[in-house]
């Protein structure tokens, strides 16, 4: 190996680490190799300071034979780490654990197991407190200078809407931040690197609304969000008031985009939820009320936005004076429910955005069943949208300067109604107008991108096509393949109508300049070429790439954060069979009681009649007997008076 440049060594480990970038524990042995090795390995490997539960816990350390992380340690390898992930997923709530106490008290494993999670998963004296946590945090900062990338994953609830722990560990890990970029302020001689890149995983919006209600959280907030340059943000979206009030959705919406703003250098965002598991697989979904009050609450859900006012200019954000959001490049929304016209009016905010990609989104409609829906992702063909409608597509065309790319993943509608008769067709636009069976996530980044569409086919029955048309040679078969002189002839020749140009037109044919496609669309334009996870593995991911890999070489993966929380969740699994079993046990002999006691009155009743019955006929019997005598006397007197 001496006899090898040393070029050559680093490529042939660099290339050895990159295909080996799941089995990071598996390369570590190759750093006591040889100095040279080390050399080239070690700021590779060391790139992520990774810090969970068990570096954390005093108790888990002592009888797991755990590392438990001294911060004094990482003086000579410190300074090459630039990412610090901090994951607390598999911390217990206490209010959580008090509630799976009283829901599964008649389950006696749960009696013993639940006990087991408050002692070595709570945050309390033998764990760590949260005040043991922002000091370890802050040691550790205070020895990686060179740290401008965060990961954050916050507790993970199985149960309940509890979120007192999440909202502790946040609290402490902004202070913990911006107490040591404020060292870096005071003095510049430790060159301590700014926070370029924060991802933070599970925030509840309850948790969001108390630290904006905390003066010292804002603070922290302002000073860690204030050099940003990327954010990955997950909010889990909770019923955080036990009463609906009517302004909640906007005030988290005010806190999480004033948030976003308060960086002047932010380039990307990405926003997720973690509460709308189900994946759009198909186009169209109903959620249907009978009480407005639950579809308005249903409603709520959506991602909250600006909160919107009237100004000489129309309606404009009202916080826009102190966001800022000028470098805004790259947005991306993941598994969220967008209010259409609420969705476009933010994105007037983001002038020099480029890129919008969108991967398991739902379009919220709220429309009785018999008019057609006023919020599209596309629209209808050669019709202008009338004023009150908002077809996404086409505003996004109209946006100056243009996106330069858009890509979709898994887009679909959710309807919600007080009508609980549910829509038989519904009235979007699902269907392919060109005949081509384009799914509808393809379709909306060609109109929005402005790609010329096919015509619009000849529509006639298979039998009318076998009859015109025997050598299988129709216009709509010429669509798919041939020019529209060929198809204009074909048409013609057989006395069949020309098939129609298909345009999507502006609201006015003064802004129809604005929504033309003035792009030839590709003969063999494939839905993969749309797609935002393919663009996203095969060429770049700038927005929630951060969420997989923090420092670009492995894959920010806790194997024993995933078993502890299968487990967990197996235990709750199981306890709830156990409850069904009880029930259903609790209503077999219910039921037995029911039928015995109905066995037992019938018995009863049964023999009551019988008693009244006999009864009946020894007083019958009884009451012949004097009668008869009565006569017989009467007979004998009769008798003897006659004598």
């Amino acid at each position: 190996m001496d006899k090898l440049p040393l070029e050559l060594v680093e490529h042939i480990l660099e290339t050895f680490a990159k295909d080996h970038h799941r089995q990071k524990n598996k390369i570590f042995p190759l750093r006591r190799v040889c100095r040279t090795f080390d050399k080239i390995l070690a700021p590779i490997l060391l790139k992520t300071l990774q810090l969970d539960f068990i570096r954390l816990d005093r108790a888990w350390s002592r009888s797991n034979g755990g590392f438990h992380i001294a911060p004094h340690a990482l003086v000579p390898r410190g300074s090459l780490a630039q990412a610090l992930y901090v994951d607390t997923m598999v911390v217990r709530d206490t209010d959580e654990l008090d509630y799976m106490d009283q829901l599964f008290r008649d389950v006696e494993p749960m009696q013993v197991y639940i006990p087991m999670l408050r002692r070595q998963y709570c945050m309390n004296e033998s764990t760590f407190t949260p005040a043991e946590f922002r000091q370890k945090l802050g040691q550790i900062l205070l020895y990686t200078p060179n740290v401008e990338r965060f990961r954050l994953n916050l507790p993970f609830q199985l149960v309940g809407r509890y979120c007192d722990a999440s909202t502790m560990i946040l609290s402490n890990a902004l202070a913990a931040l911006a107490e040591n970029l404020s060292r870096a302020e005071k003095e510049p001689e430790l060159k301590i690197a700014d926070l370029k890149v924060l991802v933070l995983e599970s925030v509840a919006d309850a948790s969001m609304l108390k630290l904006w209600n905390n003066p010292i959280d804002v603070r922290n907030i302002a000073a860690v969000f204030h050099k940003l340059e990327h954010i990955v943000f997950g909010i889990r979206r909770q019923d955080f008031q036990a009463d609906y009030v009517p302004d909640a959705d906007v005030i988290l919406g005010q806190r999480i985009w004033t948030m976003l703003g308060m960086s002047g250098k932010m380039r990307s965002i990405c926003i997720s939820t973690l509460d709308n598991d189900d994946i759009p697989k198909s186009r169209f979904k109903e959620t249907l009320f009978v009480n407005p009050f639950q579809a308005l609450r249903v409603r709520s859900k959506a991602l909250p936005f600006f909160k919107q006012e009237s100004t000489e200019f129309g309606r404009r954000p009202a916080s826009l004076n102190r966001l800022n959001f000028r470098f805004l490049r790259s947005l991306e929304f993941r598994r969220v429910e967008l209010d259409g016209p609420k969705w476009m009016q933010a994105m007037e905010s983001f002038p020099a955005l480029e890129e919008l990609f969108l991967c398991d989104v739902y379009l919220q409609t709220f429309h009785d069943r018999t008019e057609p829906s006023k919020v599209m992702w596309i629209g209808l063909p050669n019709e202008r949208p009338p004023k009150d409608h908002c077809w996404v597509a086409q505003r996004l065309r109209r946006r100056e300067p243009r996106l330069k790319v858009i890509k979709a993943h898994h887009i679909a509608y959710h309807r919600i109604s007080t009508d609980t008769t549910p829509l038989d067709e519904p009235i979007y636009d699902l269907a392919d107008p060109c005949g081509l069976a384009r799914e509808l996530p393809q379709r909306f980044v060609e109109v929005a991108m402005g790609y010329k569409q096919p015509n619009i086919p000849h529509r006639a029955t298979p039998t009318d096509l076998d009859l015109l048309f025997p050598d299988d040679i129709h216009p709509y078969a010429l669509s798919l393949e041939a020019d529209d002189e060929q198809i204009e002839n074909a048409s013609t020749s057989y006395g069949l109508p020309i098939p129609q140009t298909l345009d999507y037109l502006g609201p006015s044919s003064a802004e129809d300049h604005l929504v033309v496609a003035d792009i030839e669309r590709p003969e063999n334009m494939r839905r993969e070429d749309t797609c935002a996870l393919n663009y996203q593995l095969t060429s770049r991911n700038p927005t929630s790439g951060w969420s997989r890999s923090i420092d670009g070489w492995f894959p920010n993966c806790n194997s024993h954060t995933l078993r502890e929380l299968h487990k967990m969740t197996d235990k709750a699994c199981y306890a709830m069979r156990q409850l069904n079993i009880i029930d259903s046990q609790r209503i077999q002999e219910m039921r037995q009681d029911a039928q015995t006691q109905t066995g037992t009155q019938a018995g009863t009743d049964t023999q009551t009649q019988t008693q009244a019955g006999q009864t009946q006929d020894g007083s019958q019997t009884q009451d012949s007997g004097p009668t008869q005598a009565d006569s017989s006397s009467g007979t004998q007197t009769q008798n003897s008076s006659t004598g």
